[in-house]
């Protein structure tokens, strides 16, 4: 296996909705993504692989049960795999993704809950 160098400029950016967008890349064993999305955005609850979520810019709310985190520009958020979880995007946002594994409904492009407002 070889080191290999990425320019976000040169992936592809998905359109997930009027409102979002996203970048992938992806390695054997791990997933980076980078996401941009509008403020009043909601992603629907959902669960997936252990993510890492570590937010550049803007500031979200995520909801999981009764407990509740918000989180702004240079935090970050674990969610360990399986974890229920709801998002709502409070400002405008970047965020970059690291997903181990790999996180397979993205992979499979099955993941109909990310392609609504």
């Amino acid at each position: 296996m070889k080191m290999k160098v990425y320019k976000w400029a040169e992936v592809e950016k998905e359109k997930l909705s009027e409102l979002s967008t996203r970048q992938v890349i992806l390695g054997e064993n791990m997933m980076l993504t980078m996401n941009r999305s509008k403020a009043g955005r909601r992603v629907p609850g959902h669960k997936h692989e252990e993510l890492m979520q570590y937010v550049l810019q803007g500031k979200l709310k995520y909801k999981s049960g009764e407990e509740e985190k918000v989180v702004q520009a240079g935090e970050v958020i674990h969610i360990p795999a399986g974890v229920w979880h709801e998002i709502e995007i409070l400002e405008d946002m970047v965020v970059l993704d690291i997903f181990s594994p790999p996180k397979s409904d993205y992979v499979k492009r099955a993941e109909g809950y990310l392609k609504v407002s």
